[in-house]
């Protein structure tokens, strides 16, 4: 990697510090928090869900009974999304701290 002159040694030493290790832990916290907020989501539809259902089979006996597979897919789409959104801006606002101190 070539540096051209006009950089300070201190903003060379702060660019190149980079590197997977330093955002790891904050993504990681991401990705943690991002999966209990699925599990705990999953729970509660699943718990209301059954508290309802029963209610709308005496009201409707002809209705049949869906499955959870809806739920679960956007929930794990929604996962992947807000987690690959949250990874990009930890990356941007660690990258911004960085940059700032030097």
């Amino acid at each position: 990697m070539v540096f051209s002159p006009k950089y300070s040694e201190k903003r060379l030493n702060c660019t190149t510090y980079f590197d997977l290790p330093d955002f790891l832990p904050y993504q990681m916290l991401t990705l943690a928090l991002n999966a209990v907020v699925l599990f705990l989501s999953v729970g509660i539809v699943i718990y209301v869900r059954s508290n309802y259902m029963d209610m709308i089979g005496k009201l409707f006996p002809q209705l049949e009974e869906g499955n959870l597979g809806p739920a679960l897919v956007i929930g794990v789409l929604l996962f992947v999304g807000v987690s690959l959104f949250n990874i990009v801006a930890v990356r941007r606002k660690v990258a911004s701290i960085w940059m700032h101190k030097g």
